[in-house]
């Protein structure tokens, strides 16, 4: 497996456990366990995406399938283009001073690819569960 940052490598362990993630709830999580500052948050975590995108490990998805209601992934170019333009997708709420999908577009969420899910079993069979994440 290629080299991966510490946002891919939490990014891919959340997504692990929880199958799928809003991508304002992924920026809350990246943020909080990572401890970055919220100016460079989405910028962050957009790059981290976008490089899980590219690596066919992570795609966005906006519509449920009708009938198995799973997540139906988007192509890697429009998951690239989601992806890069998170800092105007999300806004940070100055009351609870989380990150908030913003305006009327459909909410997207990350889902791993099957070859995602077998490096986000590997990253956790190599380092275990994040002190963070505990």
């Amino acid at each position: 497996m290629h080299p991966l940052s510490k946002h891919e490598r939490l990014i891919l362990a959340v997504l692990e456990e929880a199958g799928e993630e809003h991508l304002s709830a992924l920026a809350n999580t990246v943020e909080k366990r990572l401890i970055e500052s919220f100016s460079n948050t989405t910028q962050a975590v957009s790059a981290a995406l976008i490089h899980l995108i590219n690596h066919d490990l992570v795609r966005v998805a906006r519509v449920r399938d009708p009938v198995h209601h799973r997540l139906v992934p988007l192509s890697i170019d429009q998951s690239i283009s989601l992806a890069s333009s998170l800092g105007l997708l999300l806004e940070r709420s100055p009351t609870d001073q989380l990150w908030h999908w913003k305006g009327d577009e459909p909410i997207a969420d990350a889902v791993l690819t099957d070859a995602g899910l077998a490096a986000a079993q590997e990253i956790l069979l190599a380092d275990g569960w994040p002190s963070e994440l505990n």
